[in-house]
């Protein structure tokens, strides 16, 4: 093996060992957030749960794409739905006294239909159903 190979085995393996850690700080932030879902710390849940990077609820932050999705791991994307459940249970869990929590449940939905819409896209049938629950849900949030 020469010295080209090496080098492109180890940057290769450089690449790997990255996008493993990040896998892991993805999957130990969602953990964290799990606890203290579980603990009653539902403000500090919902807060943790809109500074994740991959799931862009901020509410200053663009609308989500299909694309977020498709970049993350398989593991992390497992975890999604259960983390949007917990994040509107947080939601229903905490007084809104300035409508800041409308929008933050507002971008929940959008991202959950789309993640939804991603999976139905796979099986034709589904799609027009997600796009409609989608277009009612953002209907009932607005009255």
């Amino acid at each position: 093996m020469n010295l080209d190979n090496k080098l492109a085995c180890s940057i290769q393996e450089k690449d790997l060992i990255s996008e493993q850690q990040t896998v892991l700080r993805q999957l130990e932030a969602i953990l964290h957030i799990y606890r203290l879902a579980r603990a009653g710390q539902t403000v500090d849940a919902l807060r943790e749960t809109i500074r994740l990077p991959f799931l862009h609820l901020d509410t200053q932050a663009p609308n989500v794409t299909v694309d977020i999705f498709r970049n993350l791991s398989p593991h992390v994307q497992a975890c999604v739905p259960d983390l949007l459940k917990v994040a509107l249970n947080c939601i229903d869990n905490v007084r809104d006294t300035d409508g800041t929590l409308r929008a933050v449940k507002s971008k929940v939905l959008s991202v959950s239909y789309v993640y939804h819409w991603i999976i139905a896209t796979n099986s034709s049938e589904m799609t027009s159903y997600c796009l409609l629950l989608w277009y009612f849900s953002l209907h009932l949030i607005w009255q």
